[in-house]
């Protein structure tokens, strides 16, 4: 299988497999507010080509925001060459779910989002939000540590995977390690789902993409964000599988068309709980802020 290395201490690398601008504006933070009427407005940021409207609405996991390492981090790396609009909810799931219609009816005039995504808890608000909006409006959803189960094992999330329509491509990025996402039974799902799938595994890491040693965290975490925004130009519906590791450095295979088998080589401490945002207070049942659409 073909591999290429990349490390922190080269330049920033250009997307190699696929066509689009660089833009410079990936560290440039702007923010700004989606009004809600009667309550309090919706805190956003925006990184990427100022020029153009978002590429992806994206929210964070539940306990977290704008600016936990994870979520900035990711941001970083799509906002290289995809511009990015990020929001803050409260984790109360069906609020968060209201929030991503306001913040994309907030953009329609730019010509709309061509994807919504989020980590966590956010990703389970951007597969409702998909499904709630007209057929065929969300064509590509981004889910970062989607959570396939609850803090019971037993609480399942599929259902919504499963009712994503055929017209939808979906991206999945998860940890190898993650607690909340078993890959073996993500996979299974993506055999089941109508809408086509794509899997980015981060081997060795955890819900809230952390990894061992630390020093790894921060560049596979922008890695993955770049590796989304290539994906949204353009994708090979014959290759949906990528391996995303660290070597020293972010190494990565080729797209392959299926996931390899993985060696068993005994039990290993997990990283999980490294600056993951927790989903075990994210139900329906959290009260929902007062603040914030309902």
């Amino acid at each position: 299988m073909s591999k290429r290395k990349r490390t922190t201490e080269e330049e920033p690398p250009k997307p190699q497999s696929l066509p689009g601008p660089t833009h410079n504006g990936a560290d440039k933070v702007s923010t700004f507010e989606v009004p809600v009427e009667g309550k309090k407005p919706i805190p956003c940021s925006r990184q990427g080509n100022p020029n153009s409207g978002p590429a992806l609405i994206f929210t964070h996991g539940a306990g977290g925001d704008l600016i936990t390492p994870a979520m900035a981090d990711f941001a970083s790396g799509f906002a290289e060459t995809n511009s990015i609009v990020s929001f803050k909810g409260n984790m109360n799931l069906k609020s968060r779910t209201s929030m991503f219609h306001l913040v994309v009816d907030h953009h329609q005039s730019t010509n709309g989002p061509t994807a919504l995504g989020g980590r966590s808890m956010g990703a389970r608000a951007a597969c409702l939000a998909a499904l709630s909006r007209t057929a065929g409006e969300i064509k590509t959803l981004i889910l970062v540590s989607f959570p396939l189960t609850g803090a019971k094992k037993s609480d399942s999330r599929e259902q919504i995977l499963l009712d994503l329509p055929s017209t939808t491509d979906v991206l999945f990025i998860s940890g190898s390690e993650d607690t909340m996402c078993d890959l073996d039974s993500l996979h299974d799902v993506a055999t089941r789902m109508k809408a086509r799938s794509w899997i980015i595994e981060v081997e060795g890491a955890d819900h809230g993409m952390g990894l061992k040693p630390n020093a790894a965290t921060q560049p596979v975490r922008v890695q993955t964000g770049r590796l989304a925004a290539e994906w949204l130009r353009g994708r090979d519906g014959e290759r949906r599988f990528l391996n995303v590791r660290w070597e020293g450095g972010v190494t990565e295979d080729a797209w392959a068309p299926e996931r390899p088998e993985r060696e068993v080589v005994g039990e290993e401490e997990s990283p999980d709980g490294m600056d993951a945002e927790s989903d075990e207070a994210e139900e329906d049942s959290a009260p929902p802020d007062s603040g914030t659409p309902t």
